[in-house]
């Protein structure tokens, strides 16, 4: 008896273990999935596709960044650079910094603008598993 009392102490231990890895890997997962829709996000932006990029946008911010940027036949994005990627104390959240080089006609002067973005893990109310994530912050005034 006390051979199966053991027996399931080990299982148990087995099973924390197990259970505590898959919390680490689906962090992980989180985190490989973020990466991906930034440089999606990015690539959108420099090829000046603001309709797919504002999907991107939490839906109270998506509005403006599209008037934003909609018919602004002037702007030509050459570059957008990632400075910076790291996780808030929220492991749901990841602070960004973007590097912009643009130049606006009939001007062909390269601006910079860096844009501090606030990545948020959205959660689906229902099951409250990830959903994937938005920008939560609004996009800064530009130019």
């Amino acid at each position: 008896m006390k051979e199966f009392g053991n027996a399931l102490k080990v299982i148990v231990i087995l099973l924390a273990f197990v259970c505590s890895g898959c919390l680490a890997f689906q962090q992980v997962d989180q985190k490989t999935k973020l990466e991906v829709d930034l440089r999606e996000y990015m690539q959108n932006l420099r090829w000046q596709d603001f309709h797919t990029a504002s999907f991107f946008m939490a839906e109270e911010n998506r509005a403006a960044f599209l008037e934003d940027f909609t018919g602004n036949e002037a702007l030509n994005i050459t570059d957008l650079v990632l400075l910076n990627f790291e996780p808030t104390a929220n492991p749901n959240e990841y602070q960004t910094l973007i590097r912009m080089e643009y130049f606006m006609l009939p001007s062909n002067t390269i601006k910079k603008k860096d844009i501090n973005q606030t990545w948020i893990l959205v959660l689906d109310p229902s099951s409250l598993k990830p959903k994937g994530w938005q920008i939560a912050t609004p996009f800064p005034d530009f130019p």
